[in-house]
């Protein structure tokens, strides 16, 4: 299986997270650096939801149709894994526009970092465990 452009995606939703990452540490009561956050966290969304219905609808489903390691590591993962598409929608719902992140920054900031280190876990794992199994297949 190609895996060369689900890294790829990979790098580019860290490198969004990353600058999110900043944007917080920003003055969020101003409306200039609530803005720019908004402005981010809908770029990581189009990029998550993009990613996230490929894996969902492609790379899972195949490998675990396949006997041993792929199938067996793809079951557990999207069992263990799956909360980070629950808890993005979750997240997008509360902080849905730059008033809301505006009115209570300090929250914003708390569950932001909190969906951060979430997607790095997941991205860290699928790197490590799904990604090279799926290679092989």
């Amino acid at each position: 299986m190609e895996m060369k452009s689900y890294y790829e995606q990979h790098s580019e939703l860290l490198a969004i997270a990353g600058r999110l990452s900043k944007a917080i540490a920003g003055k969020l009561a101003d409306i200039g650096p609530a803005k720019a956050a908004f402005d981010i966290v809908l770029e990581l969304a189009a990029k998550l939801s993009t990613h996230l219905a490929a894996e969902d609808k492609f790379l899972y489903p195949k490998m675990k149709t396949v006997a041993g390691d792929a199938g067996s590591v793809a079951s557990r993962l999207e069992i263990e894994m799956g909360h980070v598409k629950t808890a993005f929608g979750d997240y997008r719902k509360k902080w849905g526009t730059v008033n809301a992140i505006q009115a209570n920054g300090a929250a914003f900031c708390s569950d932001t970092s909190g969906l951060i280190a979430a997607l790095g876990k997941r991205i860290d794992v699928e790197n490590r465990q799904l990604y090279p199994l799926a290679a092989k297949i």
